[in-house]
């Protein structure tokens, strides 16, 4: 095999080499194109299990480890009987999602509850944490998360369905 072969093997070999390295890094970058949109509503939620919900104005909470705020604050508004069972009716009717998006990128560890948090306590001691930004958290009555989803909707719209349960007063 002379000089000019083996030139003309190592040229094929980079020819070969560079388009799928080209092909790899464009599947790589465009992986943040990627979205797949799920929903989800808590529609599956026992009244008659609920004995109330706490309303926690998390407004200006700087990022958190979950449930934090539970020691730190006080409910602006608990709900039972009658209003307890219009949140829970009203709730099943609030769109949630989860939208997944492939990002190659680091991920902010911070956590966020958004504007407000529903503490929806059972009877059995059981609670569910909800809110705006993607918390989904039902912990047992020791304090033990169960599970957990990060289902979001607009922090708006979710202010606006809080404040209906609010004492008007709330916010002067």
């Amino acid at each position: 095999m002379n000089h000019y072969e083996r030139k003309s093997n190592h040229n094929k070999t980079v020819f070969a080499i560079f388009p799928a390295i080209v092909i790899l890094v464009l599947l790589f970058s465009l992986q943040g194109c990627i979205w797949i949109p799920r929903s989800a509503y808590y529609n599956d939620i026992d009244k008659e299990a609920v004995t109330s919900i706490d309303i926690f104005d998390v407004r200006n909470d700087a990022p958190c480890k979950p449930k934090q705020f539970l020691e730190e604050y006080e409910p602006i508004q608990i709900l039972s009987g009658e209003k307890a069972g219009e949140f829970i009716d009203e709730l099943a009717e609030f769109r949630f999602s989860n939208d997944i998006f492939f990002v190659l990128a680091a991920m902010d560890p911070s956590f966020n509850y958004g504007s407000f948090t529903a503490r929806i306590n059972y009877a059995d001691g059981t609670y569910q944490l909800i809110s705006c930004y993607g918390c989904g958290e039902t912990y047992t009555s020791s304090g033990e998360c169960i599970e957990i989803n990060h289902y979001q909707c607009d922090n708006d719209d979710w202010e606006e369905f809080i404040k209906k349960y609010l004492p008007e007063s709330y916010g002067e």
